[in-house]
């Protein structure tokens, strides 16, 4: 489960980073929607990938292979801290799992750590977090490298506004294989991602929130293991 989890975290940034993209053809666009328009010119300024200094996104329950699972984002100086926490509870055949994991974006690495791990009424939490070099990932998402070709063969398409969560964000859609992603952003902020049987729904967003500093530190007892690739 950990990850069809880490899956959704990339491809939500991947298709985060790649929508903001779109400076050129605002240019030369400048009929399009006015919220987009100033989404993109916020978030396109270097080191910050979104339009806003810091908030907090509550996403809506989702059910995965009959896990529940619900999700908050974190972020503060316009993304370069960042923290996904997932709560995931439910029962396969039989085994009972509830977690309660973070996922903290640091630089060039992602850091991953459990706060709870319990199967069926017994503690299998270990203290270790797990740190990946995703440097080759983020350069891939590299907003100056997006060329107009590399928007064509990706099928980027805006298709108007919505509200999500009492904000208007930019509608959009990619492709992916044989369908497409569809999603909300306002202000590069992931509000809705429909990608598959997996749908992302944000329920609450606090915008310029004051993010408690321990979300994106690993607990001091913790030992850090840094994966090899």
């Amino acid at each position: 489960m950990r990850k069809l989890l880490y899956f959704v975290f990339i491809a939500l940034i991947s298709f985060t980073w790649a929508c903001s993209g779109n400076g050129s053809d605002k240019q030369n666009n400048e009929s399009k929607d006015s919220v987009s328009t100033s989404e993109t010119t916020e978030s396109t300024v270097q080191g910050q990938r979104y339009g806003i200094k810091s908030g907090i996104v509550y996403y809506e329950p989702i059910d995965i292979m009959g896990i529940k699972t619900t999700q908050i984002l974190y972020f503060d100086d316009y993304g370069k801290k960042e923290c996904r926490e997932t709560f995931a509870e439910g029962n396969i055949m039989g085994i009972k799992t509830k977690k309660h994991s973070m996922s903290i974006l640091d630089g060039d690495y992602s850091i991953n750590f459990d706060l709870e791990n319990i199967t069926n009424n017994k503690d299998e939490l270990k203290k270790e977090a797990t740190k990946v070099n995703i440097k080759a990932v983020m350069s891939n998402m590299d907003l100056s490298a997006l060329t107009e070709e590399m928007k064509k063969q990706m099928d980027y398409k805006e298709e108007g506004t919505e509200q999500v969560a009492g904000v208007t964000g930019t509608k959009y859609s990619v492709k992916l294989g044989s369908g497409r992603i569809y999603g909300v952003m306002y202000k590069n902020v992931p509000l809705k991602t429909d990608m598959a049987q997996i749908k992302m729904v944000a329920s609450k967003f606090e915008e310029n929130a004051i993010i408690p500093a321990e979300k994106f530190m690993v607990p001091a007892d913790y030992k850090i293991i840094e994966q090899k690739q």
